[in-house]
């Protein structure tokens, strides 16, 4: 069997013991990979990383229903793809932020959630919604962090 023919086989079937071993092990790669870079760049994993991660959560999610939906359509809003796309813009993100926290004092945390929510909120206006209740339990139940 060639590797062509492994690889069509792998990947052409939806999801598989292959293809999901394949995927976990590139997580962990990036997972040690971004371990590293927080530590050369003293990032610390706390409270305030928590939270300016909180809009990319709903970015991905948004970006992916938005997909399924028929509103846009790119293989990068499929999963697996989805995760690596929103990690892309969220470590660029986080890196312009850094800088800015440099220049201008503004923290970084105030950046990412500021320009996370901006995108979120307008990703979550194009979809069309019939049941607003899921949507208020969630602004609930966020509520508490933003006081």
């Amino acid at each position: 069997m060639s590797i062509n023919t492994f690889l069509y086989k792998c990947f052409s079937t939806g999801y598989n013991i292959c293809n999901t071993l394949i995927y976990s092990l590139i997580l962990v790669f990036f997972v040690f990979q971004i371990h590293n870079v927080f530590r050369k760049f003293r990032i610390k994993v706390d409270g305030e990383f928590a939270l300016s991660t909180l809009p990319f959560i709903v970015v991905g999610s948004s970006l992916r229903v938005l997909q399924d939906a028929g509103i846009l359509s790119s293989f990068l809003f499929v999963t697996p793809f989805i995760y690596g796309f929103v990690a892309i813009i969220f470590f660029l993100l986080l890196f312009i932020s850094l800088f800015i926290q440099r220049k201008l004092t503004v923290p970084y945390s105030v950046v990412m959630v500021t320009v996370g929510s901006a995108t979120a909120g307008i990703l979550l206006g194009l979809l069309h919604f019939i049941n607003f209740e899921p949507i208020t339990l969630i602004l609930l139940f966020l509520l508490p962090w933003f006081l």
